[in-house]
């Protein structure tokens, strides 16, 4: 029976922390903006949130023909056929270790595919697997939750965010945060916080991804009071 495995709050914060917008990079494809981050911002994002206690394989590779590009002419109604360049692909799978509660390492295995079209002169294609590569541990990373937002539009980040938080709240993670949620109570009554005024601060605290407390999932709630603990003791130190 499959067994939910706590992440790490570290973990959850690099997977999660939205992205800097000078690292996101833009193409245009068929007329499409996308945007993109390079395979060394999934490298290292990889070893910052794993610890470096991750793998990479590859599965399949092959190379396929492209067919031609058949369209007509809106005035003379002639077809015109244009030859496409092949696409190597590639298949790999990303596993990253983790440890459970009682400190046995656990598995969790994402497959990814990836392609890119074999263009340019030799100095450039004796490199498209590797390329192919590079687009598919992308999107096996993405399955762990790494740039993922890029593929969401802003409306379904946000549904994101809310449900994240909303199914992340059981009992037993209650039990994992009770000290910060402790703290934060005592810190609201202490200063005379009321909820409005702390949702306030989270929305500034997070550029606005998050709107309230209740809207923050558990790694996030804990970088939360960690923020409100060191602006505390900062307040403190200039007091003297």
């Amino acid at each position: 029976m499959l067994k939910r495995i706590m992440l790490d709050s570290n973990i959850r914060a690099v997977i999660e922390e939205p992205i800097p917008r000078h690292l996101i990079q833009t193409r245009q494809i068929s007329g499409t903006k996308l945007d993109y981050v390079s395979g060394n911002f999934v490298i290292d994002t990889l070893n910052r949130a794993f610890g470096y206690t991750w793998s990479w394989s590859i599965d399949k590779e092959w190379i396929q023909p492209s067919e031609p590009k058949k369209y007509k002419d809106k005035n003379t109604g002639q077809e015109t056929v244009t030859p496409q360049v092949p696409v190597a692909h590639v298949i790999g799978t990303l596993t990253v270790f983790l440890r459970d509660e009682n400190g046995n390492v656990v598995q969790v295995s994402k497959s990814g595919a990836g392609s890119k079209s074999i263009i340019g002169g030799s100095s450039e294609q004796e490199s498209i697997f590797k390329s192919a590569s590079t687009d598919a541990l992308k999107k096996a990373a993405s399955l762990l939750g790494i740039a993922a937002q890029l593929y969401r539009e802003p409306r379904e980040q946000e549904y994101f965010d809310t449900m994240l938080a909303s199914s992340s709240w059981d009992e037993e993670t209650k039990e994992i945060f009770k000290e910060d949620i402790d703290w934060l109570e005592k810190c609201k009554k202490d200063n005379g916080f009321d909820d409005d005024y702390m949702d306030t601060i989270v929305a500034s605290w997070s550029s606005n991804r998050f709107r309230t407390v209740s809207s923050l999932p558990p790694y996030k709630f804990s970088s939360f009071v960690t923020y409100l603990q060191e602006a505390q003791r900062s307040a403190a130190a200039e007091e003297k």
